[in-house]
């Protein structure tokens, strides 16, 4: 409506332009008042802002000498234009059209506006905005009015879009590109360009996809320099996304291919023997392959590979009996690898006997063999009907509670125990007492019992140790053999037996120390003199098995050696006599009396061989001067 009323007062006022025209050409106006009085309608005045034409104001007062009548025309005139020419400014101004309004352009809308607004929305350059701008205007024929202006607009944003399909073609966007230059109208001055680059383009793309084709089947292969030919040909290629980006991934990808076959490599070398722990290291090189890698699919299989035969070796040791061997062989499996039900069962149920096991360990009770019990059981609750050890499960599980039951109840005798009193002590054993032979705990409760037993015992023959203890004196023989009487009443058997029997035979020896040190003192008195066989005779009165009767055959072994040296010393120096007035044989014959194992053996021995060599020197001596066979009856002396 308010349009309407726009186009409506256009028209009006147009028509009114058109009469005040050719009202200024029909008549003229002798003054400016009236040319403008009868050049511009009532109708516009009126519609017009008012154009006061403001009277004269009275003359000043006259002067002697007034101005001259002819100036006041020009002044009127001067006056009327200017106002003429502000109406017909303003009355230009209301007939300007309001501006188009974008936003609500339709089909019906005119040509022109539609080419407005479509220069409009192609200022902001995106692609969005040019390819709606095209075809808007893209379709309009030769003959249209406005075919030149949409023209150079249509250029010019064909222009544009190249730009924009070549940066995309560049980033490593085919598909875009193409959508792009799919938005340029036949009809464009630059569409034949736009088609020559997008195939051009295209062929690129092409031979950029073979080499990296090409470079991807080499690797999958490992065959590294096959690839890294590869990398020269994309650095020959004109596009920047070959050239640059898919050579630097694909140098980056080779690095990594790389690595990852010698981390497979490397797993593989790990297998030097079928063991769960071998085979589960290896495992784990093996998971440190990038997924993104070639490597990986070889690396996976050898992990599945590897898994299934921890699993086989941990199903051999459960069949076997060694739940606990079974789970250890399952636990070498990465946590991160997902067991197959029959697998987890097995580890959870080798994990449990393993905590029981632990909980059996120990013959004395303590907190952490209840809580290994309890995790036990609470392993074996979670082994579900449906799986193979279900079965064995319930069975072990009843067992298992019947530990626990007994367990508690040790722990509580335990308790009282530690106390340390008979009374507790007692106590103790009478509840473990409580613990029948046909409870899975039978042999703890006795190994306890049998321990406990020996606590009272202790405590009942303390006494007589510590009264033993209070009599012995190390220096009185009476008083030691009191405390050994004391300390022999505690009985065989008992557990204070061993202590007893230790101080006994400490206190026995101080005893046979104090008897028989006075002998060893008079036989060493009596061998300091010189008296060695005496001494001999002294010492022997030490009996075998009595503590000084080392020392006394030691003493007793000294002396006789010092005899024997006395002896043969005296033999030695007779031999030395004779030697020394040329009786050598005499004196070889008085040195060889003394036989082997006496002291100066040895030395007899030395001087007998030089004697020996000396006497045959004076016979070969004899026997040269006298030119005649030696006789050695000749003369004894020699």
């Amino acid at each position: 409506m308010a349009k309407k009323r726009w186009w409506k007062w256009r028209q009006e006022a147009k028509l009114n332009w058109n009469d005040i025209v050719d009202t200024a050409e029909e008549s003229q106006p002798t003054t400016e008042a009236d040319w403008l009085q009868s050049a511009v309608p009532q109708s516009i005045v009126n519609d017009a802002m008012p154009i006061a034409i403001p009277e004269p104001e009275p003359a000043p007062p006259a002067k002697p000498a007034s101005p001259t009548p002819s100036v006041w025309p020009w002044l009127l005139s001067a006056l009327t234009i200017c106002s003429a020419t502000g109406g017909l400014a303003f009355l230009w101004l209301a007939m300007l059209p309001p501006p188009t309004d974008c936003q609500n352009i339709t089909r019906l809308s005119a040509d022109a506006e539609r080419l407005y607004c479509a220069q409009q929305a192609a200022q902001s350059g995106e692609v969005a905005q040019l390819a709606t701008s095209l075809s808007e205007i893209g379709a309009w024929p030769a003959t249209h009015p406005l075919y030149n202006e949409a023209q150079k607009a249509i250029e010019t944003w064909s222009n544009l879009l190249i730009g924009d399909a070549k940066r995309a073609f560049n980033q490593g966007n085919i598909q875009r590109a193409n959508e792009i230059i799919g938005y340029i109208p036949t009809n464009s001055p630059r569409y034949k360009e736009a088609q020559t680059a997008i195939a051009d383009w295209r062929k690129q793309w092409q031979q950029g996809q073979y080499i990296y084709n090409v470079a991807q089947t080499a690797l999958r292969n490992q065959k590294w320099d096959e690839a890294s030919a590869q990398l020269s040909a994309l650095a020959e290629l004109d596009n920047p996304f070959w050239r640059e980006k898919r050579l630097r991934d694909l140098s980056e990808q080779l690095v990594l291919e790389r690595k990852a076959w010698q981390q497979v490599i490397a797993a593989r070398q790990a297998v030097q023997a079928d063991t769960p722990q071998n085979l589960g290291a290896a495992i784990t090189l093996a998971l440190e392959v990038d997924r993104d890698s070639y490597a990986w699919v070889r690396a996976k299989a050898d992990v599945d590979r590897w898994t299934n035969r921890i699993v086989s070796i941990g199903w051999q040791q459960w069949k076997a009996g060694n739940r606990i061997a079974a789970a250890g062989a399952i636990e070498q499996i990465p946590k991160s690898i997902a067991l197959n039900p029959t697998a987890r069962d097995m580890l959870v149920f080798g994990q449990a006997q393993a905590r029981v096991s632990e909980a059996q360990s120990e013959w004395k009770p303590a907190l952490s063999q209840v809580v290994n019990l309890l995790e036990g059981i609470t392993a074996l609750h979670r082994i579900e009907p449906g799986s193979a050890f279900y079965g064995q499960s319930r069975q072990d599980l009843q067992n298992w509670k019947r530990q626990l039951e007994d367990v508690t109840r040790l722990q509580y005798a335990n308790l009282a125990a530690s106390l340390g009193q008979k009374s507790t002590l007692e106590m103790a054993i009478a509840q473990a007492s409580q613990i029948t032979p046909t409870r899975p705990r039978r042999q703890q409760a006795q190994t306890l019992t049998a321990h406990w037993q020996n606590q009272v015992e202790r405590i009942e023959d303390r006494p007589f140790i510590l009264r033993a203890q209070a009599m012995a004196d190390p220096d009185s023989i009476p008083a030691l053999k009191g405390a050994i009487a004391e300390a022999s009443q505690v009985a065989l058997g008992r557990s204070r037996r061993v202590e007893a029997q230790t101080l006994i035979a400490d206190w026995t020896n101080q005893v046979e120390r104090l008897e028989d040190q006075p002998i060893l003192d008079e036989a060493r008195s009596i061998a300091n003199r010189g008296r060695y066989s005496q001494a001999i005779v002294v010492a022997s009165r030490i009996q075998s098995g009595r503590v000084l009767y080392g020392e006394a055959r030691s003493d007793i072994r000294r002396w006789r050696y010092q005899i024997l040296l006395a002896q043969d010393r005296s033999i030695l120096r007779q031999a030395r006599a004779l030697a020394s007035v040329d009786s050598l044989t005499l004196a070889i014959n008085k040195a060889s009396q003394i036989p082997p194992g006496r002291p100066l053996y040895g030395q007899a021995q030395a001087e007998i061989a030089q004697w020996a060599i000396r006497r045959q020197e004076i016979w070969d001596m004899w026997a040269a001067e006298s030119g005649s066979s030696y006789d050695d009856g000749y003369d004894e002396s020699y």
